[in-house]
């Protein structure tokens, strides 16, 4: 989602909006990394390797994201919806069967608890406190 002059939020999505995708918080990510690292993967051909994905294996709705984003940052999107491009992908998902099964790992935060915590986080690190559009135009230039 990026801002559009003269503070409306314009998002541009494809397939129509139809599309469903992953979505990881940050603090997920996080403890699935601590995780492998605080006990070594099984040995394959003689080595401690072992590559996992790391995500969500709940697929969400494009739109509903944008909703739950938009709540959490107080503003209403102008939503453009356009056709899929060649290569999109209508569904993405994170197959973590390996990951749950070696370390009990499976992703714990919804987007309905994740994005308000990640607003909340941009706001203070980038100095708003209610409305971005209208704190820091300049600044939302730039991001």
């Amino acid at each position: 989602m990026g801002p559009a002059r003269h503070g409306a939020h314009e998002v541009h999505t494809r397939a129509f909006g139809k599309q469903t995708d992953h979505f990881t918080f940050i603090d997920d990510v996080v403890e699935a990394v601590l995780r492998v690292l605080d006990r070594v993967p099984a040995l394959i051909d003689g080595r401690p390797h072992r590559i996992y994905n790391v995500g969500n294996h709940r697929p969400e709705p494009l739109m509903r994201f944008i909703d739950v984003l938009a709540k959490a940052a107080g503003c209403t999107p102008q939503m453009k919806l356009l056709p899929m491009q060649v290569g999109d992908v209508q569904t993405t998902y994170a197959d973590i069967t390996d990951l749950q099964r070696d370390y009990g790992w499976a992703p714990a935060t919804s987007i309905d608890v994740g994005l308000p915590c990640l607003v909340q986080w941009y706001r203070q690190y980038y100095g708003f406190s209610s409305d971005l559009s209208k704190e820091n135009p300049e600044l939302l230039k730039k991001i």
